[in-house]
């Protein structure tokens, strides 16, 4: 019995082990030689690509597989871009062909060393139902500017609906080119902190729209 025990807690262990490498924050290095999120070789660790929680770190040439699949990714809660890295598109073309679902809580930022700018030509799918929630997009770059081309919206009727909020934060210029709705949620307000340009040039259904920039803080309507 006692020797049951013990392979029943190694076992445990071992499955606790497994799942801890399953769900890794991870570095795109293109490895695989395409552009696909879920090919695990295309990341640092070459067995597991991030997901869910994890944080996805774009700082290199990613072997110039810049143009960045999200087909079958679930859902990402972290996206940094750093360092002395190309310019990558997040999505594959036309835009709002794919979506990407951003976790509740989530940020998606470009740090002050990033030194290029970035694009996402994805849809984004704030929160996986239309629950409450707050969703960050940083720029911290001053000169480089951080692009969403495709729509930002809160998914289908799934869950309890409750009030949506966007936090746009950083030093440098965000834009936001597409539609930023509320889809399904009972409400969407964006808080804008930049010091600098923000831009919301498509048809934008918003409940509450801040600007707490302070003096240099610019609001771009299109």
């Amino acid at each position: 019995m006692r020797a049951t025990g013990y392979c029943a807690a190694a076992s445990a262990v071992v499955l606790c082990l497994l799942n801890s490498a399953w769900a890794t924050s991870q570095s795109w290095d293109g490895g695989a030689g395409s552009g696909l999120w879920t090919n695990n070789v295309n990341w640092s660790s070459n067995t597991a690509y991030p997901v869910t929680d994890d944080t996805a770190t774009f700082n290199g040439t990613g072997a110039n597989y810049t143009n960045i699949s999200v087909a079958g990714l679930s859902a990402i809660k972290y996206i940094t871009f750093d360092g002395n890295l190309s310019t990558y598109f997040i999505g594959l073309e036309p835009l709002n062909s794919q979506t990407l679902v951003m976790r509740n809580d989530g940020n998606y930022r470009m740090t002050a060393s990033c030194r290029s700018n970035q694009f996402f030509n994805t849809a984004i799918q704030l929160g996986p139902d239309i629950a409450s929630g707050t969703y960050y997009f940083q720029n911290d770059h001053a000169v480089r500017t951080l692009s969403f081309l495709g729509n930002l919206t809160c998914p289908v009727n799934t869950g309890t609906a409750g009030d949506k909020s966007i936090n746009v934060n950083g030093l440098g210029s965000t834009r936001f080119l597409g539609n930023v709705t509320r889809g399904f949620a009972n409400n969407l307000d964006v808080t804008i902190n930049s010091p600098n340009t923000t831009v919301l040039s498509g048809t934008n259904l918003l409940r509450i729209l801040r600007l707490n920039g302070g003096a240099s803080s610019v609001l771009d309507i299109g």
